[in-house]
């Protein structure tokens, strides 16, 4: 198990699902996209400034939940002893690594002596590492009946357990090439990693690619929608194109270029794609994806909307070049600091 989760893809929950559904107060949306940046001090302040004529029930629930969160306490779940105490061990990091942005590492420290506190843990490699204990916790998990992710979805280590999978084969008819790729259907989730616990499922993992396969939680997606084959199916098909042609590109550079891969290939959700990627923007390189979004929106900043999925295509085409002349196999970053 590689320490860096591929190409995580985080979606907001769709509306009807189990989950909540997208925020539409501006203060919510904020909070959402700090949750998003591992912060949630700045977050728990935003969401101060919610106002109270714009929340229905459901955002009420979110709003709640959040804040309950990060109160403190563990969270009730019916996994088996030990993926039990794994998946608690991993919600308290995850609570002190975002009310404490600026002590990540001390939090670090603390999952990691949770772990090596584990007996069902005393046969990792190296038990003064992280990645080491996180990966063995994966045969822990599946020691139980169950599956497990663990990694890095930055900017925070990442656990996401589930028990049922199938698999399907596509074509993805990318905007410069074409896949092949093989898909792996989770459901039946007990984690939906840091984001989904963050947000309290506005907002989760709702997929990644690794160099086998692309793997997609079932329950964030209508299969025969366009959420589902252009912000899922062609941007996790972007990441396992890139994987191999550009096998030292770093994760800000491909979230820049499978969100290009979305709005290029969009029809109905181009302006929800857009809204989306400028609200949930960031400065940080820390964090992938909130940086990805902010480079896409300044790409394609004042291009008319008859003409932005054609100015992204193009915008995609031009960092293809870029790294190319810089060295496929060995450039690592092209965009801004």
């Amino acid at each position: 198990m590689r320490s860096r989760i591929l190409g995580a893809l985080l979606v907001a929950a769709a509306a009807g699902c189990a989950t909540a559904p997208r925020p539409a107060d501006p203060a919510l949306d904020q909070a959402v996209s700090e949750l998003l940046q591992g912060d949630a001090a700045s977050a728990l302040a935003a969401l101060d400034h919610v106002d109270p004529a714009n929340v229905t029930e459901k955002r009420r629930e979110v709003i709640d939940c959040v804040r309950a969160r990060f109160a403190g306490g563990d969270s009730p779940n019916d996994l088996p002893p030990i993926s039990s105490a794994l998946l608690k061990a991993y919600q308290r990091y995850w609570r002190e690594a975002m009310l404490n942005k600026d002590s990540r590492a001390k939090a670090e420290q603390g999952l990691l002596a949770s772990l090596q506190a584990m007996p069902a843990l005393a046969g990792a490699k190296d038990r003064a590492s992280l990645d080491s204990l996180a990966d063995y916790a994966v045969t822990a998990i599946e020691g139980e009946g169950l599956h497990a992710l663990t990694g890095k979805t930055e900017p925070l280590y990442e656990l996401m357990i589930w028990k049922g999978e199938e698999t399907r084969i596509y074509d993805v008819q990318l905007p410069e090439n074409p896949v092949k790729v093989k898909v792996v259907f989770l459901d039946q989730f007990a984690s939906t990693g840091w984001a989904g616990y963050a947000t309290c499922g506005v907002a989760q993992t709702g997929g990644w690619a690794k160099p086998d396969a692309l793997y997609a939680v079932r329950s964030s997606y209508d299969l025969a929608s366009e959420d589902f084959r252009v912000s899922y199916l062609a941007h996790e098909g972007q990441h396992f194109s890139d994987y191999g042609k550009y096998p030292a590109l770093e994760q800000p550079e491909l979230e820049y270029r499978a969100k290009l891969t979305e709005i290029a290939l969009s029809k109905d959700t181009t302006a929800e794609l857009l809204r989306h990627f400028a609200t949930q923007g960031g400065p940080s390189r820390d964090s992938p994806h909130a940086f990805a979004d902010r480079q896409v929106t300044l790409a394609l900043k004042d291009v008319p909307m008859d003409r932005v999925r054609e100015a992204a295509a193009a915008k995609l085409r031009e960092s293809s070049a870029t790294i190319e002349r810089l060295g496929a196999k060995t450039t690592k970053r092209f965009l801004p600091d």
